[in-house]
Parts: C-alpha cells; sequence; structure tokens
C-alpha cells in the first residue's frame, strides 16, 4: 500500500439497488475514501457525467440494469475511471467475461471480508494515480520534445545565419576596400549599416539558440536579478560605443529595482540573453513607431523594474520592461511567441526570433510570461519567476 497516498482525494461511487448495502458498505469506506452512493444506475451514469471519479464500484444483480452494463456504459463515459464489479459466486462467468473484455479491473465477490474490500479499493486507486501520473509524465515529456523541437529549427536557422554573416562580412570589406572608407553617399552608407546590424543580428540568433537544456539545469546557481539587468543594460550600451549593434539614440533606459528581492536559481547567461532581448525588442518597438509617425519627436523610453512578493511561504520574483514604442494589435498579442512570426511591416528588424528565446528561457525556469499591449502606446512584458 502506499503510505503517502492521500486516499480520500481521489472519489468512489458506489452503486447497488440494496439500500441496507448501499448504508452498511458506504460506511465502511467513508473514513478511508471519498464516497459518494445511488441505488439507480441510471442516476450514477448522470453523477459520471458531471464529476471524475476514480474508483466505480457497481453491484452485478439489479432490476434496471445489470452491474457489467452499467460499467461498460461507464467506460465509455470516463475510460480513465477504474471499474470494479461486487457479484456472488454465482455470476462469476459474467465477472470474468468483463475482465477479459478489458471493461473491469477487477470484482469482489460479496463475501469476501471487509478488509479485503478495503485493500482491493485501495489497490484500485493507486493503479489510477499510477496511470494519472504517467499521463501527467508523458504530456511533460510531449511539453518538452515540443519545446527542442522549435529549439533545433532555430538552431539550425542560426547556423546557416552565422554562414551568411561571414558572407556578407566579405562582401562588405570588398566594398569598402574599393569605395574607400571616407565614401558619403548617404544611402549607401544607411543601407550598409542596416547590413551591419543585421550581420549582428544573426550572430546574435545563433548564439542565443545554441543551447542544451540538461547541460544548462547543471549550470543553474544562486544568482541576483538585478544583477543580472545591470550587465545587460551595460552590455547593451557597449555594443552602442563599439558601432556593432544599432545605436540607442534618443532611447532612454530607466531601471527601478528592488533591492530586497531574493537570490534564485538561475543560469545566468540565458537570463541575461532573455533580458537583452527584451530591450532589443522594446528599441525596435520604438524605431518602428517613430517611422511610422513622421512628426514624432516623443522620447523613446524603456523601464526595467523588480519587486518580489511572498505567497503561501514561496517567493515570487517579477521583471517588468515597458516601453512606449508601437504596441502589438490584440490579433498578434496571443501568436508573438510563436518562431518567425512578425510583428512588423519590417520583418528583418521584428523577425520574432528574440521574442520566441524569451519564452523558452522563462518557461526553462519554471517561470510565467505575460504581455498587456496597446498600439501606439507601447507594451508591457512580466516575467515572473519562483524563488
Amino acid at each position: 500500500m502506499n503510505s503517502e497516498l492521500d486516499y480520500q482525494k481521489y472519489p468512489i461511487l458506489l452503486v447497488d439497488d440494496d439500500i441496507e448495502v448501499l448504508e452498511t458498505f458506504g460506511a465502511l469506506l467513508q473514513d478511508t475514501f471519498s464516497v459518494d452512493t445511488t441505488d439507480d444506475p441510471e442516476k450514477a451514469l448522470t453523477m459520471i457525467r458531471t464529476k471524475n471519479y476514480a474508483v466505480i464500484l457497481s453491484d452485478q444483480r439489479m432490476p434496471k440494469m445489470a452491474g457489467t452494463t452499467l460499467l461498460s456504459k461507464t467506460h465509455q463515459l470516463s475510460p480513465e475511471s477504474i471499474r470494479v464489479l461486487i457479484t456472488g459466486y454465482t455470476d462469476l462467468d459474467a465477472a470474468i467475461e468483463a475482465i477479459n473484455s478489458g471493461e473491469i479491473y477487477r470484482y469482489i465477490p460479496k463475501q469476501v471480508s471487509s478488509t479485503d474490500k478495503e485493500i482491493l479499493i485501495r489497490q484500485a486507486i493507486e493503479l489510477y494515480h499510477t496511470r494519472e501520473e504517467k499521463d501527467r509524465l508523458q504530456k511533460e515529456n510531449q511539453r518538452i520534445l515540443k519545446k527542442l523541437a522549435v529549439q533545433k529549427k532555430l538552431s539550425v536557422i542560426g547556423y546557416f545565419g552565422l554562414r551568411l554573416n561571414e558572407w556578407l562580412s566579405s562582401i562588405l570589406g570588398t566594398l569598402e576596400k574599393h569605395l574607400g572608407k571616407d565614401y558619403n553617399d548617404q544611402n549607401f552608407t544607411k543601407e550598409i549599416n542596416r547590413l551591419k546590424s543585421l550581420m549582428q543580428r544573426i550572430e546574435q540568433i545563433y548564439r542565443q539558440t545554441d543551447f542544451d537544456i540538461p547541460g544548462l539545469k547543471n549550470q543553474m546557481e544562486l544568482t541576483n536579478l538585478n544583477e543580472v539587468i545591470t550587465h545587460s543594460v551595460n552590455f547593451s550600451k557597449a555594443f552602442e560605443k563599439r558601432g556593432i549593434r544599432q545605436d540607442w539614440h534618443g532611447i532612454r533606459i530607466i531601471t527601478k529595482m528592488d533591492n530586497t528581492i531574493p537570490n534564485f536559481r538561475m543560469t545566468k547567461g540565458s537570463i541575461q540573453i532573455a533580458i537583452e532581448e527584451l530591450l532589443v525588442n522594446a528599441k525596435q518597438a520604438i524605431e518602428e513607431k517613430r517611422l511610422n509617425n513622421t512628426n514624432y519627436s516623443e522620447e523613446g523610453v524603456i523601464e526595467l523594474s523588480t519587486w518580489h512578493k511572498t505567497c503561501q511561504g514561496k517567493n515570487h520574483i517579477y521583471l517588468q520592461v515597458t516601453d512606449n514604442g508601437c504596441g502589438i494589435d490584440a490579433k498578434n498579442l496571443e501568436d508573438i511567441f510563436k518562431p518567425f512570426t512578425s510583428m512588423s511591416k519590417y520583418p528583418v528588424d521584428r523577425a520574432g526570433i528574440g521574442l520566441t528565446i524569451i519564452e523558452q528561457v522563462v518557461t526553462f525556469h519554471d517561470g510565467q510570461i505575460s504581455v498587456v499591449s496597446n498600439p501606439n502606446q507601447g507594451s508591457k512584458f512580466i516575467l515572473e519567476f519562483p524563488g
């Protein structure tokens, strides 16, 4: 028997036309199990339609419906339930046939002791629990495999992007060699800078998607989120000074951090990647708003704030990234974390890779991410991590 299992959490339905048996058997089980009873097979079917039962027990000989017939019908309504037939020795053939057909788990002879009946019901609940846990693990495995499949596709894209990066670098080097670095055609220079930015983005995608989940689990350590945010903001500004990433001119980054937030287990590198992607996404949203509004003069603002809450003795750490950019249409909000879903008419800049990576990193840390956005007003991304 499973000493750790709370049998009361797994409801049982007992069906018998004999009221005295229902009262006696029900009273016997009530102390250990959560039991519902009925003397009407048709009512039992109605009850099963409205409530999930771990175990369904039915007497075989009932005037309105045989127990094997009832349990056969419950198999269609609640296939995950464990079905047990209560029968006398004269009905053994029907019980054995029902077992062989796979429609019932076991039968209980009416003559067995109360202790044996309780043991069999415990075993039935344990079987239900085992199947339920197996199903949960299978679903979890499918979720992980799906995530890995997306990650693998992104890694392949990133790899070929890296090769394209090398090819573009060679072309740019040749052009600069023949035209000279002082060539001052503004349109040409603008396109060259866009290509450079694209090359940096491609290399970044490759770096971000080429990570192994089992390997990352081994790298988790207690880290302060505020420190990672500070490093990520400084990292972005350092890129600007080196001319690798498009400049942040006219965009102000504000940090409002709660210095009391506790450390939590994380892979520092992947959290940093997620924060950098949130910054890039906010920056691109502000730039797109400017492109769509020729008279736009508002200062671009990106605000990163942190806080924490304690609920039922557990810490929850929050990171919020807000921008006053172009925002996202409501019809697109459900799809923003799908790979290659473009939120923009400028697909080179906002190709939907970064948000997918952010969602993967947050999920990997058993966290959650939510988005609030209004077109032409901006977006708010909220990341929640368990402490």
